[in-house]
């Protein structure tokens, strides 16, 4: 596929059309450039004497031509040279209707186009000037005469200048954004920090001693020699692969959102967080609603196959 076919399927848009394919009278700046004389020389324009120019061009450039817009539109859009009598069909006078319209947008359009070209050049010189004047500015402000370019300064007249210019506006504005964002980072994992610290104080809670029986079992577990012999065994036998069992779990945890003590499956902060915002029910609704969706379909198949 190529050509216009593939220009239209592959989304670009074509190339706007100039409405006028000429220069116009009104486009007085392009009249100045033409009167100025042409520079000559190395830079110049043309052909030097007695080199031959290239084939199917002119050694001398033609003229341009300029177009009046108004008589573009008197000879583009030509009035009707009668007025048509008589009784008119309603289609024919919905199709003179038609192409008085053409003519008053084509005529309007003629005009719209020259005002905006005349006025897209005042604008461009009007953005020429102030960038040289910008140019001009900084040239000056950087061959103004400086004492420090003689004379070597005085440590009085260092300290009595200002050692660092004063921020724009702008960089205020950036500092400023950039402080908060920082000071509501750090309260953010402030209130992270304890609130893992709360969660896991609550794990531990199941662990507390509060009444006399459990403080009588706690005594006797530790002070008891067999205990005591038990737990020397097992830390004289314990498997090389502890660290990459705690690893695992670690892992785990970090993955799952969980919080694991002593093998044991405790829910961790991420898994409350989520809980709290609605995460945790929307996965648990949409997990509920593809399970029984897989159960209707075998029950379907199920019906098929009797």
């Amino acid at each position: 596929m190529s050509g216009k076919a593939a220009l239209r399927k592959s989304g670009t848009l074509p190339v706007t059309r100039q409405i006028l394919k000429k220069p116009t009278t009104g486009q007085q700046y392009l009249l100045d450039e033409l009167k100025k004389p042409k520079p000559k020389g190395v830079g110049g324009v043309g052909y030097a004497k007695g080199v031959q120019h290239p084939r199917g061009s002119h050694r001398n450039p033609p003229p341009v031509e300029f177009v009046d817009v108004e008589s573009l539109i008197e000879t583009t859009v030509k009035e009707p040279s009668r007025p048509i009598a008589g009784q008119l069909s309603p289609q024919m006078r919905e199709r003179l209707r038609k192409a008085e319209l053409r003519r008053t947008y084509l005529a309007e359009a003629f005009r719209k186009e020259e005002e905006r070209l005349i006025e897209m050049h005042a604008l461009i010189q009007k953005r020429e000037k102030l960038v040289a004047e910008q140019r001009e500015r900084e040239i000056q402000e950087l061959n103004k005469p400086q004492s420090s370019d003689l004379t070597i300064p005085s440590l009085s007249s260092m300290v009595e200048g200002k050692l660092m210019r004063n921020r724009t506006p702008e960089e205020e504005k950036l500092l400023a954004m950039k402080r908060k964002y920082n000071r509501e980072t750090h309260e953010l994992r402030n209130k992270e920090s304890k609130l893992r610290k709360l969660l896991d104080l609550y794990h531990m809670s199941s662990e507390f001693i509060v009444t006399e029986e459990q403080l009588l079992n706690t005594i006797e577990n530790v002070f008891s020699t067999r205990a005591a012999a038990s737990s020397f065994e097992t830390i004289k036998t314990l498997p090389e692969t502890t660290i990459t069992k705690r690893n695992n779990a670690i892992s785990q945890d970090m993955f799952f959102g969980t919080s694991t003590r002593n093998d044991n499956f405790e829910v961790g902060l991420p898994m409350v967080q989520d809980f709290i915002s609605g995460e945790l029910n929307n996965l648990h609704a949409k997990a509920k609603e593809n399970y029984e969706k897989q159960l209707k379909e075998e029950r379907d198949s199920s019906k098929i196959d009797l």
